[in-house]
């Protein structure tokens, strides 16, 4: 029989993620949206992809290898809760664009040596964005 912990958002840390892979746990937990591969997973959501699983709610299955944890994702949506979070992720998402395009126009205005320093520069900016 397998043993799942089942607990809220505050269990998704690096250091709980970790000890779970080394005790071989498996665990549910809500994902958090403020990681950023949780959130594009919610707005790309492939629709021709999701299964319904009860009436009104559909769900989509991803993988993800986050913190070094290999991990299996479920999405569960609604169209209803879809309506009603939509304009609070949309708002997140563009600010953390608008950070990022503020980053890079800042990169840009920067004067560099060489072309390996700028190279360098943007390899550290694109890491970031990841």
């Amino acid at each position: 029989m397998l043993n799942y912990i089942v607990e809220g958002i505050a269990l998704y840390t690096l250091a709980t993620l970790q000890a779970f892979k080394r005790e071989q746990s498996l665990f549910v937990t809500r994902m958090p949206l403020p990681i950023k591969e949780a959130k594009e997973l919610i707005f790309e959501v492939p629709y021709d992809k999701t299964v319904e699983i009860v009436e009104g709610y559909q769900a989509f299955e991803s993988t993800s290898c986050y913190a070094g944890v290999e991990q299996r994702w479920v999405v569960i949506s609604s169209q209803v809760t879809y309506q009603r979070e939509c304009p609070t992720l949309s708002k997140h998402y563009l600010k953390d664009t608008e950070k990022e395009a503020k980053a890079f126009t800042k990169l840009m205005q920067q004067e560099f040596l060489c072309s390996k320093d700028a190279k360098r520069q943007l390899d550290k900016f694109a890491k970031r964005l990841k």
